[in-house]
């Protein structure tokens, strides 16, 4: 168990470094995105290169979002598909020791019952066979008194 408990800790870890991975990589292509708007519009230029300038970038800049989102939605996708895996190895080693621990009960108690009517046979057997003294013991008495 604890060996599975550290393999989910190690995943999570791979996990967390993805979603940062995925992160910086937003953030990086935000900020070309902005660098180059910036650079397009402080760049002296008629208005026509101007206009120009702006639809070629605000088109790159479109262009690279949507690559960018889909390299993100794919990183999401793996991380998504690396948790439902890990969950299911998780819940079936779960169920296979909750059924041998079951199994283990289940013997534990058999064998505890199967004492448990050993005991009331032997309890009865020395019952019986007090009575018997008793009874002898009781005769003997009688006899004796009778003499």
């Amino acid at each position: 168990m604890l060996k599975e408990l550290i393999a989910l800790s190690k995943k999570q870890k791979k996990i967390t470094k993805r979603k940062e991975a995925a992160k910086t990589v937003t953030l990086i292509g935000a900020g070309a995105v902005v660098g180059s708007v910036a650079a397009a519009l402080l760049t002296p230029k008629s208005g026509k290169e101007l206009r120009e300038d702006i639809k070629v970038t605000a088109k790159d800049t479109v262009e690279t979002a949507k690559v960018k989102y889909a390299e993100t939605k794919e990183k999401l996708n793996d991380i998504k598909f690396d948790v439902m895996s890990t969950k299911e190895v998780l819940k079936d080693e779960l169920s296979e020791k909750i059924e041998a621990k079951k199994k283990e009960l289940n013997s534990n108690i058999q064998n505890l019952k199967e004492k448990k009517e050993k005991i009331e046979m032997d309890l009865r057997a020395a019952a019986k066979e007090a009575s018997e003294d008793i009874k002898e013991e009781a005769e003997e008495i009688s006899e004796d008194l009778e003499k």
